[in-house]
Order: C-alpha cells, then structure tokens, then sequence
C-alpha cells in the first residue's frame, strides 16, 4: 500500500512539474506583462499588462485614458485587443499559460476575452 501510496505522490508531482514547465509558471507570466507594458509604453501607448488570477493565469490589459461614459462597443474592443495582441502575442500568451483576459477602461469597467 506504502508504494502505491509512493508512486501515486510522485507520479502528481512530476505532472505538477511538467505541466509547470510547459504552460510556464506565475513567476513567467508576471514576468512576460512586465515586458509587454515595458515595450507597449516605449512605443507611446498608456497601457499596462498584469498577470491577475489565482494562478495568473488572465492577462488583464488596463488603459486608464479610455473614460468616455457609454461602454466600449464591440468594434472598439476588437480594435483595441487588434492592437495590443497582433505579432504573435495572442500565441504567446497562451504558450505562456494565460487562459483569458480583460480589459479595463479607465472608469474601472471590466471587458473579458479569451485568448
């Protein structure tokens, strides 16, 4: 019973490491919306990138400067993740483990999407 009980311990977590490795760790993910709203603010736009989640795994994108009073339309958004997911970024994200985001306006309001 003690090596069933062994084998089944270590069987989770050499899959805990592997899923770790593949989908990358918060520590990764935090790390790649540190870089995004580092190259993001380097070419002029007022944007950060947070990793948010109990696991950070939701890529939450805050742009303070949007304060109109209607909620952002449809197309707005699409423009919006347009511009701040093209490159392969949307790829990368998930290769990096994210699940889902969002986009916070400046009046605070939440708009998710998944990746």
């Amino acid at each position: 019973m003690r090596i069933l009980l062994t084998l089944v311990i270590v069987a989770l977590l050499a899959f805990s490491n592997f899923t770790s490795a593949y989908a990358g760790s918060g520590e990764t993910r935090t790390k790649m919306a540190k870089e995004l709203t580092m190259k993001y603010k380097a070419e002029g736009f007022p944007v950060t990138f947070e990793a948010t989640g109990k696991d950070k795994n939701i890529i939450r994108i805050t742009q303070k400067n949007i304060i109109q009073n209607p909620l952002l339309t449809e197309g707005q958004l699409i423009t919006l993740l347009g511009i701040y997911l093209k490159d392969g970024i949307q790829s990368r994200l998930r290769k990096a483990g994210f699940i889902r985001g969002e986009v916070l306006d400046g009046k605070s309001r939440k708009y998710p999407f998944d990746l």
